[in-house]
């Protein structure tokens, strides 16, 4: 099979409109419109951190990804990149409301 251009994995619009459906099921789920994604039928969905940013110029917030921060095919992360994710990750299980009530020993306020 001769070598082409790059596949690219994820490429936008796909990438953002993804967060579409996870948003619908999460949404679903908290209002109970959809029997099968009861608690008692299914694990609780939440929405974590948020990872895009435009590269090097960043968020509002401060995040970027640099270039070291991704492997060779521009879209997962390297070493360094692993760490920022799972720091992001972590900062959201210990902070959010609801994923804080199953991460930590600390009782959340019932929601």
């Amino acid at each position: 099979m001769p070598a082409g251009p790059p596949r690219q994995l994820n490429p936008e619009p796909y990438a953002y409109e993804s967060g579409f459906a996870v948003q619908w099921l999460i949404r679903s789920q908290s209002a109970g419109t959809e029997p099968a994604l009861a608690y008692d039928k299914a694990p609780v969905l939440l929405w974590g951190p948020y990872l895009w940013t435009d590269g090097t110029k960043g968020r509002k917030d401060g995040l970027t990804w640099e270039h070291a921060d991704t492997a060779a095919d521009g879209t997962h992360p390297s070493r360094t990149g692993q760490d920022k994710v799972a720091h992001l990750l972590l900062d959201f299980l210990k902070s959010d409301p609801t994923a804080k009530r199953w991460f930590t020993t600390e009782a959340a306020p019932p929601i």
